[in-house]
């Protein structure tokens, strides 16, 4: 369900487990409250406009959310609704605090984090960074890489923190 067959805008309202099984993109993309799970295991999943999560999703190792276009990235995207692996090919804002794998930056796209952002993961910034006045947790038990634009006003950390056991290579 990706190009000329790519959703466009995409609601769960209904209790249930919802999988996909199969790469996909939309535009608009919301999981309601009371919605039960939505799992993106094993796939590719791209979202060109808004972000909204208000119950549980699903990702693993091999799970991959590509953010195109503008829209907010907003509601439960901590604890077992941690997003995957974090591509953002455009600017995008985390509106609510965020817990990811890993997160990419791509050369021309900006993310403006939320309060709190932790990654668990590698990170690596090509683009732009806001902090907004909030704090970083890099938790990775592994060896985390931190690769890119790192430094300037438009590319820092106002906080950053090391909770992780594994080795940290900047």
């Amino acid at each position: 369900m990706t190009g000329s067959s790519a959703f466009n805008d995409v609601t769960f309202s209904n209790s249930g487990a919802k999988f996909f099984a199969n790469n996909a993109s939309t535009s608009v993309f919301t999981i309601q409250s009371g919605s039960g799970s939505v799992d993106f295991s094993s796939i590719q999943m791209t979202f060109s406009n808004t972000f909204t999560n208000n119950a549980d999703i699903t990702t693993n190792a091999t799970s991959r959310i590509y953010f195109t276009g503008s829209g907010n990235i907003a509601g439960t995207l901590t604890g077992s609704s941690a997003l995957g692996d974090v591509e953002l090919l455009a600017t995008r804002t985390f509106v609510n605090n965020a817990s990811t794998s890993a997160l990419t930056i791509a050369s021309g796209a900006t993310l403006a984090a939320p309060t709190l952002l932790t990654i668990a993961g590698n990170y690596t910034n090509n683009g732009f960074f806001t902090d907004n006045a909030g704090k970083v947790f890099f938790s990775g038990g592994s060896a985390q890489t931190l690769s890119g634009n790192m430094t300037g006003a438009s590319n820092d950390f106002r906080d950053i923190v090391f909770t992780g056991a594994g080795t940290k290579t900047f």
